[in-house]
């Protein structure tokens, strides 16, 4: 009667499912979830946007800019400012995420939960 496996195929079997094991364990989603985003004004902080509610709004100072919130994401839709940056810069979405419009001196910053916020990386 002849095996199904043999010690060779176990032992790669075995080795494999470890690999997914440790991979799974490196590259797992790290349980950061965006909540919310503040906005702010002139360096002050205008008000906090639930990210949890699709909506389209503006900061009352800068009535000029529009943010959009879809799917636990914002983005500038609409600025009066000329080049545009803000809006070309698309959804914020992880915890630690920022844009910002300079011309208007408004500024977006994604906080989360599940985890800090404190910025992965320092570049200086």
């Amino acid at each position: 009667m002849r095996h199904l496996f043999n010690k060779k195929d176990i032992w790669i079997f075995a080795v494999l499912v470890l690999t997914a094991l440790i991979l799974y364990i490196i590259f797992a989603p790290s349980g950061r979830y965006a909540e919310a985003a503040e906005i702010s004004v002139n360096g002050q902080l205008a008000f906090t946007a639930d990210l949890s509610r699709d909506a389209e709004f503006s900061p009352e100072q800068v009535p000029a800019v529009l943010f959009s919130v879809q799917d636990g994401a914002i983005a500038f839709i609409r600025s009066d400012c000329p080049d545009k940056y803000c809006i070309r810069g698309g959804y914020l979405r992880h915890p630690g995420q920022a844009a910002v419009c300079l011309p208007n001196r408004v500024s977006v910053y994604i906080t989360g939960r599940g985890g800090t916020d404190e910025p992965d990386m320092v570049a200086g």
